[in-house]
């Protein structure tokens, strides 16, 4: 009787168990989502010849793919939140400059050219492909420009004719270090994906969690490598020292034209109670807002630099100020804070006036200087 009862209760309970467990599966499990990666490693792909006709190519680029499964029975979503890459610190950190990336779904028409946060609804027993492709911008350094980054550049020369040498040098030894280290390591950095997705608590709504998934990045170079050390072995500046030397020298022409025209503005201004230089946008713009790789060299060289730093530039800073000073004082009402802004502004005049007389004369001296270097190369 004992035995007959203790397998009725055991029937009993196993029936429960396989009815709770049913129940579970079928109502209450909920949204079951994950997201793997296609390989723990990401592999670079061969760089092709062709882009190493006109130049030493500094982009790099792979794919990779991820898969978001819904196991659950129940609908849920998946955000791509983040997508970065974290370069190597022991190595080619120091060759690195930027990330970019291209992500996107198989199944969602709506994230087939995707930004982040990128969203996917993932129905239940649903999945997804997320392909993402990516490039890698190496320094621009190594490129034979002279105009890359030149400002990062460490070095000074007494003149141009020796910072050209000098930065030529430079840039071939960057090169060989890259190459290098492409010789004796594989591993480039990795790429962090961060993400939510809904996941179901027992008994509770379902809030999003946050995660993140992280893949190596490798190379396995071969015919590159071959590509990059045949380039360091041909590698010349583009253009031509000579050519170098003549784009500097138009840079100085056209400093000295802009100090003539500022020159003349002041002379016509001395009837009119307020006036702004008519080079003072194309002064910020062409000095102060970008880069201005010939005017870079010349205050790498010894010779010229004081020119530059202690008298040229100091100058093309007043214009500036003198024609934003101008456009506040028109703008302010008539009173006496706008008169105490004339009266600086008139008072501001002949200063400027003299001084662009005095670099005028100096920048006429810096072009006999650098002409005479590129006469003596002929």
């Amino acid at each position: 009787m004992d035995a007959v009862v203790y397998a009725t209760i055991f029937g009993t309970v196993f029936a429960v168990a396989i009815s709770v467990i049913t129940l579970y599966l079928s109502h209450l499990k909920g949204v079951d989502i994950t997201l793997s990666v296609d390989k723990e490693k990401s592999e670079i792909d061969e760089l092709p010849v062709d882009d190493f006709k006109h130049n030493i190519p500094t982009k790099l680029g792979g794919m990779t793919s991820l898969f978001a499964l819904n196991k659950g029975n129940r609908t849920g979503a998946i955000r791509i939140t983040n997508l970065k890459f974290d370069p190597d610190e022991t190595g080619f950190a120091k060759f690195f400059e930027k990330f970019y990336f291209h992500i996107y779904s198989v199944e969602s028409h709506s994230n087939r050219s995707a930004t982040l946060p990128m969203p996917l609804i993932i129905k239940d027993g649903g999945a997804d492909l997320i392909n993402v492709s990516y490039s890698i911008e190496l320094n621009p350094i190594i490129k034979v420009g002279y105009y890359y980054n030149l400002k990062t550049v460490n070095i000074e020369s007494d003149n141009l004719r020796e910072l050209i040498n000098d930065l030529s040098d430079y840039k071939k030894e960057r090169l060989k270090e890259f190459i290098n280290f492409l010789h004796s390591n594989e591993n480039l950095g990795k790429i962090v994906i961060s993400y939510k997705y809904t996941k179901r608590q027992w008994l509770k709504r379902e809030p999003f969690k946050d995660e993140k998934k992280s893949l190596d990045v490798v190379h396995s170079f071969k015919e590159t490598l071959r590509y990059y050390e045949d380039s360091l072995q041909s590698y010349q500046l583009d253009p031509q020292p000579e050519k170098i030397i003549s784009h500097v020298i138009s840079e100085i022409d056209r400093l000295k034209l802009t100090f003539d025209k500022c020159y003349e503005d002041i002379e016509h201004s001395w009837g009119k109670e307020l006036f702004g230089f008519s080079e003072a946008d194309t002064i910020k713009n062409h000095y102060f807002d970008q880069d201005n790789e010939d005017v870079e060299l010349l205050k790498k060289c010894k010779d010229y630099k004081g020119v530059i730093e202690r008298n040229a530039e100091p100058l093309l800073k007043d214009i500036v100020r003198f024609s934003q000073k101008t456009y506040e004082a028109s703008g302010t009402p008539q009173g006496k804070i706008k008169q105490n802004l004339i009266d600086e502004l008139k008072r501001d005049r002949e200063p400027l006036r003299r001084r662009l007389i005095t670099e005028s004369s100096k920048i006429k001296d810096l072009r006999r200087m650098v002409e005479q270097e590129l006469e003596d190369m002929s």
